[in-house]
């Protein structure tokens, strides 16, 4: 045991030769309001945050990082934190406390909380590159719905999607030349037990200008099968992306493609399909599958089959920026729209403002939904962040 302690030590000083450090990160504030559908202020929320980054780096390619969360959420009634900066994810083998500080009075609630958000070590050589720690892994290609990614998935109505939640991995990355690759990964939740962890596989290639990506992954005990190609068709982006996912008691396909255009420098255009093979096609079977094993385990948020994104972002001057999308439900013809005004008024501060509002048929009874998005509440945000 000393002499593994010693090796490691030796091994770990002999990488300080050389070595670069960097720190970086932010300090935010951002607020949410949340109404219901008739138009009463539901919920509110108040959130300075706090995120450091140290990354350590030499000539011999070995890489640290460790990135640490502190945020403070005050909040006006009992709702789920702003989404993204409730960190606890799924595949963690083990953690820290989140919660430092909880107080609750009436119906106001004060917390601190915590998150240690990477924590890894890269080794690369002329073979391979070996990544072991907490870390981002990211597997997805669409811009709307990734059939793909049901790893760390964002759904709709996602605020903060700048650092995507680290998970407990190991991943290996070897190249095949300039424009091939192969990767491994094993992430380990909670315990490391086969029905809390995940293992993938992805070889991805380049063949006549075009991306060509095949993904192999067995997660919580299911398994999934995955196909992505991206590319350019005129002076359009466009990309396909299909998952198949055989379950315990259910198999489906998911699916999506798009094109993506820019229309100048300052406008970007986007329009993407989705097809969710999990799905219902009546709103009278909404309720069955909230509950299904697509939604528990196969990070499947959306209800219905068929949907349509579009999509627009707008640089109004090199200060000034927009963005807008569409998502329609095309069963039910619900639609969640989503709004963002973005002003980085100094060279490390930003600021931005949005809604996320979902428009259709109401209902009163929840357990008689007549569309997906009508009975959600409207969100309004802003965001005011200092870079380091």
């Amino acid at each position: 045991m000393m002499k593994s302690a010693s090796l490691f030590l030796f091994i770990f000083y002999a990488t300080l030769i050389n070595a670069k450090i960097d720190w970086r990160g932010h300090n935010k504030f951002f607020g949410q309001s949340s109404f219901q559908s008739d138009e009463r202020i539901q919920a509110l929320s108040l959130t300075p945050a706090h995120r450091s980054n140290i990354i350590y780096s030499n000539d011999n390619s070995f890489t640290f990082e460790g990135a640490y969360q502190l945020f403070a959420p005050l909040e006006k009634e009992k709702i789920k934190l702003i989404k993204g900066s409730d960190p606890q994810g799924r595949y963690r083998w083990n953690d820290i406390d989140q919660t430092l500080l909880k107080h609750q009075e009436g119906q106001d609630s004060f917390l601190l909380k915590q998150n240690l958000d990477r924590l890894y070590f890269s080794f690369a050589s002329d073979f391979a590159e070996l990544k072991i720690g907490r870390q981002a892994v990211n597997l997805g290609a669409s811009r709307f719905v990734s059939p793909v990614d049901v790893l760390v998935p964002y759904d709709q109505q996602e605020i903060l999607r700048e650092d995507r939640v680290g998970v407990d991995a190991v991943k290996i990355r070897k190249s095949l030349g300039d424009i091939s690759e192969l990767e491994f990964g094993v992430l380990l939740g909670k315990k490391a037990k086969q029905d809390t962890s995940a293992f993938y596989f992805l070889a991805r290639s380049n063949f006549y200008k075009t991306d060509f990506t095949l993904i192999g992954m067995s997660y919580l005990e299911n398994e999934l099968l995955g196909l992505q190609f991206a590319g350019s068709l005129y002076q359009a982006g466009y990309w396909i992306e299909i998952a198949y996912n055989d379950m315990a008691k259910i198999d489906y396909t998911r699916a999506s493609t798009g094109l993506e255009y820019q229309i100048n420098k300052d406008f970007i255009v986007m329009a993407e399909y989705h097809y969710n093979g999990a799905g219902k096609s009546e709103e009278s079977n909404y309720l069955a599958m909230v509950s299904s094993e697509a939604v528990s385990k196969g990070a499947v948020y959306l209800l219905a089959k068929h949907y349509m994104g579009l999509g627009l972002t707008y640089q109004l001057t090199p200060l000034h920026s927009i963005s807008a999308s569409n998502f329609l439900n095309l069963n039910d013809n619900s639609t969640l729209l989503n709004a963002k005004y973005s002003w980085s008024f100094k060279q490390d501060l930003s600021f931005n403002a949005g809604a996320i509002l979902g428009l259709g048929e109401k209902t009163q009874n929840i357990l008689e939904p007549k569309s997906e998005f009508g009975n959600y509440n409207k969100l309004f945000y802003l965001n005011i962040a200092q870079y380091f």
